[in-house]
């Protein structure tokens, strides 16, 4: 389940295709572990939470451009990257779900 909060509290939950397709592009990531605390919602873009069936759960701060952080809240430790595939995967399925979700 990958769900999608905007700054504003909207909230989106991105399609189950498109939702795989978001965490295939963020396995091919290279996050760098950080000191740093992950960003409030409010001071995002938007937050994507990422929740699996076994338990693991992420939430992916998206900054603008190309920024992310990633907070792992099983180990409780944050990352930093930048990637423009992600971002790029993340606009197409988002945008995806919206035109399927409200026409």
């Amino acid at each position: 389940m990958v769900n999608v909060w905007y700054p504003d509290w909207a909230y989106l939950e991105i399609l189950p295709n498109q939702a795989n397709r978001v965490l295939e592009a963020l396995w091919q990531e290279a996050p760098n572990p950080t000191d740093e605390p992950i960003p409030d919602v409010e001071d995002t873009v938007f937050t994507i939470h990422i929740a699996f069936d076994h338990g693991r759960e992420f939430d992916l701060a998206y900054m603008g451009q190309t920024e992310f952080y990633l907070r792992d809240f099983q180990t409780n430790q944050v990352y930093t990257f930048s990637s423009e595939a992600l971002r790029q995967t993340l606009d197409s399925a988002i945008s995806e779900t919206k035109a399927a979700l409200y026409g």
